[in-house]
């Protein structure tokens, strides 16, 4: 509100859009990604930051669609979609949200979804079928003749997601860095 009671006139659409195409084109390609990353930071819930942590550490983990595909042949619908154990992993406080983070994430641009090759991680993929989030959603499947399909694939952070880390990290240790008192 301005001194006179009146609220300051907001910028149409249209005005917001051309600010963003000055900008974008005075901006070079590091300031680009660090608006990138800034909007992304800003979307995140703090159990998405553990995610992202975690799975720096680990690299890759399993991931699995859960699909009922009808008795007819047809493609079917998906039942859990984004399922993983890197909730748990991460010590998330809501873990059965993580398939919902995993969503975001992937929207987000800061993880990405690789198909796996042969038995990579194969007991990992076990473990994460006897989740009971994924027993729900394979007995939801086998109702009315379904047959379920379970799609595998790997979890990793994708360039963005790993830069983004990489600039918390180095964050991290500067603050270490700044705060020791011992001599070299």
């Amino acid at each position: 509100m301005t001194t006179s009671g009146m609220a300051p006139p907001r910028r149409t659409p249209g005005e917001g859009l051309r600010a963003l195409l000055d900008l974008a084109r005075r901006q070079d390609p590091a300031a680009a990604e660090q608006a990138a990353l800034q909007r992304a930071v800003d979307a995140l819930v703090p159990d998405e930051a553990l995610v992202l942590d975690r799975l720096s550490r680990l690299g890759r983990v399993p991931v699995v669609q859960i699909w009922a595909r009808p008795h007819t042949g047809g493609a079917g619908e998906p039942v859990l979609e984004n399922a993983s154990r890197i909730g748990r992993l991460a010590q998330v406080a809501l873990p059965d949200l993580t398939p919902t983070y995993v969503g975001h994430l992937l929207w987000l641009g800061l993880v990405r979804l690789d198909g796996v090759v042969d038995d990579e991680l194969g007991d990992y993929f076990q473990a994460l079928l006897a989740d009971p989030l994924v027993l729900r959603a394979l007995a939801r499947a086998n109702v009315d003749g379904s047959t379920p399909r379970v799609v595998r694939q790997a979890l990793s952070l994708s360039p963005l997601g790993a830069q983004l880390v990489a600039d918390a990290s180095s964050v991290d240790l500067l603050a270490q860095v700044e705060s020791s008192t011992d001599e070299p």
